[in-house]
């Protein structure tokens, strides 16, 4: 029961890191577009 509940943890903390890191992906798409437009 230990083990799986350890697992589960780390599954947890790992889905929030790939959220997270896919969040900041797309806000730095965001801003680059929005530098696009500003210097043209």
């Amino acid at each position: 029961m230990i083990e799986q509940q350890k697992i589960q943890k780390r599954r947890k903390k790992s889905s929030q890191i790939s959220v997270l890191i896919l969040a900041s992906c797309s806000i730095s798409r965001k801003k680059k577009a929005s530098y696009k437009r500003q210097t043209h």
